[in-house]
């Protein structure tokens, strides 16, 4: 969030490439790409070259983790909601509400066999199977 997204040579810390994405959490790995969200809410799927190989915009906060989970994405937000994506075109299969506005995820989902945790900024803990 400090800065656009930039992609180091890990054996002499070169940047190599800078790309004009805000992103808002640790990238996910996912094949031979990277799924990255945004503090603007939009969600893309980036190359090992930087190319943006898809977009979508998901919601209007910023987006707080992405996980894969139940052949799927999970988006967590800096809002009150949680998506479940499809991971090739990134559509909506499933959202959840938190139940409030003031509501948000600010940390890391968990993943653990079929579950996931979720703790929200109001101190709750939400569990899905």
């Amino acid at each position: 969030a400090a800065g656009p997204m930039r992609m180091v040579n890990p054996s002499n810390g070169v940047i190599e490439r800078t790309i004009e994405l805000y992103q808002s959490h640790t990238p996910l790995k996912l094949k031979d790409s990277i799924i990255v969200g945004s503090v603007t809410g939009s969600l893309y799927q980036v190359d090992r070259y930087g190319k943006i190989l898809k977009k979508r915009k998901v919601t209007d906060e910023g987006i707080s983790s992405v996980l894969e989970w139940k052949n799927g994405l999970v988006v967590t937000t800096m809002g009150e909601k949680i998506f479940h994506l499809n991971k090739d075109n990134f559509k909506q299969l499933a959202q959840f509400d938190l139940g409030s506005d003031q509501s948000a995820v600010f940390g890391t989902s968990v993943l653990a066999e079929d579950f996931l945790a979720v703790y929200s900024s109001r101190n709750r803990l939400y569990v899905f199977r």
